[in-house]
């Protein structure tokens, strides 16, 4: 998926030196690239080579690569500090849990994707001893349905929802 980043963000960092395409290339990340990517055009690169003080994208894509950077060496350290009030018998499932709800977070901005969650999550709660994780497919399918029946409701004419 690296490369595949690489690519699509090979032209703004065109016309830079080699060490400075190998350090930028290290700050690339999933969620800065997409973020990148969906925030700046071609244009905007075509832009800046015209216009020295418009190199913006660099300048963003520079700045979020050190804050990323920063976070995760922050978190790291923070997580071998207070490892130890982690009790032993909660795993690695824990903290994939902790994983996806930080994700997950910021997603939810309407009231399709928070019913979702909490569909999802409930069904979950009920269904967590089917065989074979079931339970979680089955709340992910009820949690989408009920998302996507929020969103054709909102989408419906006045006067014409049940």
């Amino acid at each position: 998926r690296f490369v595949i980043y690489s690519v699509a963000m090979k032209p703004y960092f065109k016309g830079l030196s080699a060490p400075r395409k190998g350090l930028m290339g290290v700050g690339v990340t999933d969620v800065l690239a997409a973020d990148f990517l969906r925030r700046f055009t071609v244009a905007d690169v075509a832009a800046g080579q015209k216009d020295p003080e418009r190199l913006q994208p660099l300048r963003y894509f520079s700045w979020g690569a050190m804050t990323i950077w920063m976070v995760w060496q922050s978190a790291s350290m923070l997580g071998i500090a207070l490892a130890h009030l982690i009790p032993p018998d909660w795993g690695l499932e824990f903290i994939a849990t902790l994983a996806l709800f930080a994700m997950l977070m910021p997603m939810m901005t309407d009231r399709a994707s928070m019913l979702c969650v909490l569909v999802a999550g409930a069904v979950s709660l009920v269904f967590v001893q089917l065989p074979l994780n079931l339970g979680l497919l089955i709340s992910v399918v009820l949690g989408v349905a009920a998302a996507m029946l929020v969103d054709s409701r909102r989408g419906r004419p006045k006067g014409l929802s049940s």
